[in-house]
């Protein structure tokens, strides 16, 4: 029941190390297209950067659909109480 979320994460994270290997889609863009002088790759220049940039775009991505989800599901009953209370 496990393996389509580990499969999907780990495509993620490939898909995220192609974009900014030397040659990848965002490098090219910013060598190329922004004039950009990029010594080496940053994936291994920066390797806690590159980390906390994934995270940021994967973990808020599914945050939000789950966030969404359960936000969602508050019944309207419990909203009609809270703004009686005068909950913001």
């Amino acid at each position: 029941m496990y393996l389509p979320g580990a499969i999907s994460a780990f495509m993620m994270a490939v898909l995220y190390q192609q974009m900014l290997i030397k040659g990848g889609v965002i490098v090219t863009f910013l060598t190329e297209t922004l004039g950009v002088n990029l010594v080496g790759p940053p994936l291994t220049e920066n390797a806690l950067l590159m980390i906390i940039i994934f995270d940021i775009w994967i973990g808020l991505g599914g945050s939000i659909v789950i966030w969404l989800g359960a936000m969602g599901r508050i019944p309207n009953d419990i909203l009609e109480y809270g703004s009686l209370d005068g909950v913001g």
